[in-house]
């Protein structure tokens, strides 16, 4: 076997590896919904769920990596910059413009708006990794976009009295995600995936809970049951999946790639509403489904130009 055939071979064994991590990602927070649920239940409401996110996770990787190995905490100072932008704005300022938008449009628009990200991604990725934008890729994102806002609204999406402002901020929650796999290719090329995420989550942490302020928050039942939910949430919900994304971004070629793969969220957040909650699996939301495991393997197709390669 020549060179070429070893580096493709090792390009494609990391492309499976990632899209394994990244689909992991997305399947697991698609139970977020599952969580607040569960939170909602002791009084609390999407901006204390969104903390309670957050303190799970800061707990749970507290509680593990001295297990695993301080040296996994030690990061360079570019990748400790790196990781407090990307947690203000992926943890924090993305939840604050995605909560507030909810507040302004409703949740379907707010849902809709927010799954422009991959299309910010694939500028961001163009601009920052000169990765090209394909046929393929455009095909993909706008497939995922119609999957995506059908799974998440059902085809129902009322937009009378739509507030410019919601939009703005429904836009903003978008960008603020999109950063997501641009920070963690950044960060990833230097510094270990682990201390990245774990330096991101701190960040957050710390800037929702001076935005969410939950020592005014009231109503809320903090019992051990209650903790208990904070502590999955965090590792099941949180941690992993946080993990597996920041490290699953360092294995693909293409980073534009990450969120359309990560979008088999909307999926696993479908299908856990109708085994658990009983939602009603419409005919409009079984095609968004459709649509969106559709332009992820389309995103994985290569075009012939690729094969040749």
């Amino acid at each position: 076997m020549n060179d070429g055939n070893r580096n493709n071979s090792s390009n494609n064994k990391n492309n499976t590896l990632g899209y394994i991590m990244l689909l992991t990602t997305g399947t697991l927070w698609g139970m977020t919904g599952f969580f607040t649920n569960l939170i909602g239940r002791f009084g609390g409401g999407a901006d204390i769920s969104s903390f309670f996110k957050e303190l799970g996770a800061l707990f749970v990787m507290s509680a593990l990596f001295p297990l695993i190995g301080g040296r996994h905490l030690r990061i360079s100072r570019r990748g400790l910059g790196l990781a407090t932008a990307q947690g203000v704005l992926t943890q924090c300022v993305f939840v604050y413009g995605y909560i507030t938008a909810i507040s302004l449009v409703g949740m379907s628009t707010a849902a809709v708006l927010l799954y422009t990200s991959p299309v910010f991604v694939a500028v961001m990725s163009r601009i920052l990794f000169k990765e090209a934008i394909t046929r393929n890729k455009v095909i993909a994102l706008i497939i995922n976009l119609i999957g995506c806002a059908l799974t998440v609204t059902g085809g129902s999406w009322d937009l009378s009295g739509v507030s410019a402002r919601g939009v703005l901020w429904g836009l903003v929650a978008g960008v603020c995600y999109g950063t997501l796999p641009i920070f963690s290719r950044l960060a990833g090329e230097r510094d270990d995936p682990r201390a990245i995420s774990y330096y991101a989550t701190l960040s957050g942490f710390l800037a929702i809970t001076l935005v969410i302020r939950p020592w005014q928050v009231t109503g809320v039942n903090y019992c051990g049951k209650l903790w208990l939910v904070v502590l999955a949430f965090g590792l099941v919900g949180t941690a992993i999946p946080y993990l597996l994304y920041v490290s699953g971004v360092q294995h693909l070629t293409e980073v534009s790639r990450a969120p359309v793969i990560a979008s088999v969220e909307n999926v696993s957040a479908a299908v856990i509403g109708v085994l658990l909650f009983h939602e009603v699996m419409t005919p409009l939301k079984a095609l968004g489904i459709v649509l969106v495991l559709c332009s992820v393997a389309l995103m994985n197709r290569k075009t012939p130009a690729e094969a040749g390669k």
